[in-house]
């Protein structure tokens, strides 16, 4: 039978009389117009199956049409689609049992005020887009998705079809973290009606083939709006059980900073209109940079500020050590850059970070051998906004305006204008800046993919929080330190008890395993509070079918840690589905309750270092160096909740594609290719130099996770090439 197929480490002997149903469920999402409740996710409603032009079901009129469409389209058109209502269509209908539609999420197209989309992937379809998710053409949208710099005529493509198909529509692409990871990962989508706003985070990007063809996890709660007469209020965003919300306003503030039409401004006072105190799940966040763990204390609040650094200064790498340049350094040495500095206030709103041997700091900076003029020139110039010239020319002009002025040799850098104006907003809400800051240096590119070093400022603000409204408030959330990838599930998870002896199943399914490092993984297991055991992290979930699988599932293979993708007894049938959900499990057994509880995480992140984050030393104790912008939810049921309320508790409503207990995977008879961090180590041998591309490359259109030195030199700082001295 299958219970005596599986290993003795999947099947604890209590719980070989527990009903598989009870680790596994799904439900019906509610009706239109109904409200979803976050308790639990969904997996989205397949279409049927994508048919390639050799497959022996196509009838003979159905190859031709194919063929004249692929003559016509060039390689656009790569497969077709056969329905899964088609007899021959080999995914049963039973996959969707409680899947939910794209086009289910909007209930009330014409009550629909405004909308927030982000992705991964650019959008290809937007005719498909507006079709199913039954946009109208005069709603205020918002698009943010990663920048593809390596893309400019599908990108170019994308902007125009949008521009046609909506009247007030805006897209965003926002910057990232140099030699590593996607600005946009996260797939969050923001539906705000007249009585709700619907947040979804799921792990399909805007695209036909996701939606339609893949295992997708879909979570949804809506979150009734506060009272007409009241006027958006920061105190909604803080305070105990507001967690969520300030979360949210925090990615959302900080994804949309530098974006068109005061976007920024206009969200953050949409999300302040609605209350978020019932939650039924905790967010995690991760974004680019090296992160710092937050503990959270009543009536605490950080700032994560951004300075441009004055010249000389080295970025930091993701080994926590501080990199140079491949000439031979000056004599005398430049002094390192210190982890603490001054924090000065200039004029006209502008802010210098100084090393705290500035004996002028507390005057406001009139020292050194820079004039006050030239220093005020200099602030002022930094602090214009940047939106009525391209990036680049004006990153060019301020750089030679900067040159012109002679600067104090203890001056750092100069907080860039977005983190002026969180400081002025913290100061309009009766917040006091510290002089005192940490600081450290790395290197980051903007949404036009330029690399360029970044001073991270790390603040503690002192004071009661926040209450009242001003129009800076999203600047001041988008500066909110939160803790991001591991350190948020460390956050939420240490709050509760996790008995390793009663962990029953503990597995991953993901689109992308960067490796099986187990070092990695340890820190995984760390991080969720997991103790000592046969295997370091998750058991994984192998790709289905008979093809290809990149070597890192090889080694799981060989680890023990790589399970089959059986079918879920809810949804049989999903086994047949390529999979691009992100879905991480751990599952306990109360013998008292004789019931299960734990917790199950959903959202945009992969199994990778670059979407969790990886632990690094630096001078200031551990830090999380984290390369993408993700986005998920955290559902948690408590041990002390195990067997409470009707339905059979959290994993009744949480339907994972694949069966639990798991049996263990053989890879025999398919093909062992290398991952995609290997195939980017290789392409890092064949940069092209031509003006265009010299920083690109294709798996991402920024460099790849790994670093693309020589000896550990970084080629961005080296001054033989011709770039650098242009």
């Amino acid at each position: 039978s299958f219970q005596d197929r599986l290993p003795s480490r999947c099947l604890h002997p209590r719980s070989r009389v527990v009903a598989m149903s009870v680790w596994s469920g799904a439900r019906d999402p509610p009706a239109p117009g109904g409200w979803f409740d976050g308790q639990g996710f969904w997996l989205n409603e397949v279409a049927g199956e994508e048919v390639g032009e050799d497959d022996e079901r196509l009838f003979p009129e159905e190859r031709a049409d194919f063929e004249a469409q692929a003559d016509d389209a060039g390689d656009n058109i790569q497969y077709v689609e056969m329905s899964i209502d088609d007899e021959r269509c080999i995914i049963p209908r039973s996959a969707n049992s409680g899947a939910l539609r794209l086009g289910s999420l909007n209930h009330d197209p014409a009550g629909l005020r405004s909308a927030l989309l982000t992705s991964f992937d650019l959008i290809e379809d937007v005719a498909w887009l507006k079709g199913e998710l039954m946009l109208p053409g005069s709603v205020p949208l918002t698009f943010c998705m990663h920048p593809w710099p390596n893309k400019w005529q599908e990108r170019s493509n994308m902007i125009s079809d949008l521009l046609h198909s909506f009247e007030n529509c805006i897209f965003h692409f926002p910057g990232g973290l140099a030699n590593c990871g996607c600005s946009v990962h996260a797939k969050l989508i923001l539906l705000e009606f007249d009585d709700r706003l619907r947040v979804v985070l799921s792990s399909a990007n805007l695209k036909p083939v996701h939606w339609k063809f893949r295992n997708e996890a879909v979570w949804v709660q809506d979150f009734p709006r506060h009272p007409a007469q009241q006027q958006p209020d920061l105190s909604r965003f803080f305070g105990e059980g507001l967690d969520f919300g300030r979360v949210l306003g925090h990615f959302v503030a900080e994804l949309l900073e530098g974006s068109k039409c005061e976007r920024q401004r206009c969200w953050t006072e949409t999300l302040a209109a609605f209350d978020f105190s019932g939650a039924a799940a905790r967010l995690l966040p991760s974004c680019p940079g090296l992160a710092a763990h937050v503990a959270r204390r009543a009536g605490s609040l950080s700032l994560r500020l951004r300075a441009t650094p004055a010249e000389g200064v080295a970025p930091v790498k993701s080994t926590g050590k501080q990199e140079t340049s491949d000439q031979p350094p000056p004599s005398p040495p430049p002094p390192a850059f210190p982890s603490r500095a001054l924090l000065v206030p200039m004029r006209r709103g502008a802010w210098e970070v100084r090393r705290l041997d500035d004996g002028g700091a507390s005057d406001g900076g009139a020292s050194g051998s820079a004039s006050e003029a030239g220093r005020e020139a200099a602030s002022s110039v930094t602090a214009m906004p940047a939106a009525w010239m391209p990036g680049l020319i004006w990153r060019s002009i301020l750089s030679w305006i900067s040159t012109l002025h002679r600067r104090p040799a203890n001056i750092l850098g100069v907080l860039r204008p977005h983190s002026c104006e969180a400081l002025a907003a913290a100061q309009g809400f009766g917040l006091r800046i510290p002089q005192i800051v940490e600081v450290e240096v790395v290197e980051e590119v903007d949404e036009y993919g330029q690399p360029c070093l970044t001073i991270l400022v790390r603040a503690a603000l002192e004071g009661p929080s926040p209450s009242g409204w001003d129009p800076r408030a999203g600047a001041l959330l988008a500066h909110l330190e939160e803790n991001y990838g591991f350190y948020a599930l460390r956050e939420h998870l240490s709050q509760e008890v996790w008995r390793q002896e009663e962990e029953r199943h503990y597995v991953s399914i993901s689109s992308a395993v960067e490796s099986s490092d187990e070092a990695w993984f340890d820190d995984l297991d760390r991080f969720v509070g997991r103790a000592a055991a046969r295997w370091v992290g998750p058991q994984i979930v192998a790709p289905a079918g008979e093809g290809p699988v990149a070597d890192v599932y090889a080694s799981l293979q060989e680890q023990g840690r790589l399970v089959t993708h059986s079918a879920p007894q809810h949804s049989p049938g999903r086994e047949l589905i390529e999979n691009h959900s992100k879905i991480l499990v751990r599952q306990f057994w109360h013998p008292d309750a004789a019931a299960p509880y734990g917790w199950v995480y959903v959202g945009s992140h992969n199994l990778t270092k670059a979407a969790w984050g990886s632990a690094v030393e630096a001078e200031g104790g551990e830090r999380l160096w984290v390369g993408n912008r993700e986005l998920g939810v955290l559902l948690i049921q408590p041990r002390h909740e195990a067997g409470r309320g009707a339905g059979g508790g959290l994993f009744s409503r949480t339907p994972l594609p694949f069966r639990v207990p798991a049996l263990p995977a053989d890879l025999s008879g398919r093909e062992i290719g290398s991952t995609w961090v290997e195939q980017a180590e290789e392409q890092t041998e064949q940069w092209d130099w031509s003006t265009q591309n010299w920083w690109q490359q294709e798996w991402n259109g920024w460099s790849s996770w790994s670093d693309d030195e020589e000896d550990g030199q970084d080629w961005r700082l080296a001054k033989r090439n011709w770039w650098w001295w242009a």
